[in-house]
């Protein structure tokens, strides 16, 4: 019986959740109380479904995390969840337990292979083990993430590689932008280039609505 905690931010978790799921008797098993990734379509609910068929379980109902957005770390009914990981394990199924989180020990996931262990003291649990690239061009410190161009210039720790807006990691940017601009970048021109087309005389007439009314 053997647990995967998979976070799909993490490098090369696309890859490695192909791989676990060549096995036949493996089950993905969703624990995202929201199952929708706002990078990436292929790591929403829907996809999943449509890629794995039956062999893709979501339990954020049960498992889900519902101070996702901040605060302590609190699962939504652990004891149907526990008992359902239970079930999938005693049938046979080696289980990918999948979240957004890159880092096991600050993800609910951790908590949920505790409670597991509990049940079940001879489960196996799992990690991916990331080998560094690299040092970091920015810090010097073992790099995990690198730009999709391969190159030294591109490689960077879990402290750098990020943007520090909407956390989106280096490997991503490409599927935003050709330039590998990162996702909030690009929101943020658009912004800029359709307040710049509503300043335009044919469209003042609505303009006014996006700026603060100011009494002359």
């Amino acid at each position: 019986m053997k647990v995967f905690p998979i976070g799909y931010s993490s490098l090369g978790a696309q890859e490695r959740v192909n791989a676990l799921l060549s096995y036949p008797r493996t089950l993905l098993v969703d624990t995202r109380l929201k199952p929708y990734c706002k990078w990436s379509e292929d790591f929403c609910k829907e996809a999943l479904e449509l890629k794995y068929g039956e062999r893709y379980r979501w339990a954020g109902k049960y498992l889900g995390n519902e101070n996702y957005q901040g605060g302590p770390i609190k699962l939504a009914d652990p004891a149907m969840g526990i008992r359902g990981l239970v079930k999938y394990l005693s049938e046979g199924h080696d289980l990918l337990l999948l979240c957004q989180c890159r880092e096991f020990s600050k993800c609910h996931v951790s908590h949920i292979c505790t409670m597991l262990l509990e049940k079940l003291p001879d489960v196996e649990v799992v990690r991916c083990q990331v080998s560094s690239l690299g040092p970091c061009a920015q810090c010097g410190e073992p790099a995990t993430l690198a730009s999709p161009s391969g190159r030294l210039q591109g490689l960077s720790c879990e402290k750098h590689g990020y943007c520090r807006r909407c956390k989106t990691s280096i490997v991503q940017f490409v599927q935003y932008h050709e330039c590998y601009v990162c996702p909030c970048v690009v929101a943020i021109a658009q912004h800029m280039q359709l307040a710049e087309e509503l300043k335009t005389p044919e469209l003042n007439h609505i303009y006014w609505f996006l700026e603060p009314h100011v009494e002359k």
